[in-house]
């Protein structure tokens, strides 16, 4: 196979990858690594929005990976 195919291959699973076992990343994410990925919303959301406040930027990103961690948890239990 040429190189750019197994370029795109391999998108390609990882792609099917992520999105089969993304309730098991955000898990993962919840238990090991919240904080460093809350930094990292607030500082997208803060390059996005820069009039927001940081606590508004916070807050946002917080509710919405306690939302993300609570709808894996429950597809896990079903």
């Amino acid at each position: 196979m040429k190189g750019w195919q197994i370029a795109i291959l391999v998108v390609i699973v990882t792609a099917a990858a992520g999105y089969l076992g993304r309730y098991n990343i955000l898990r993962g994410i919840d238990a090991y690594a919240y904080e460093p990925t809350l930094q990292a919303c607030v500082g997208v959301l803060g390059w996005v929005e820069p009039t927001r406040l940081q606590i508004e930027l916070r807050a946002f990103c917080n509710a919405q990976m306690i939302q993300l961690a609570a709808q894996a948890a429950e597809a896990a239990d079903s």
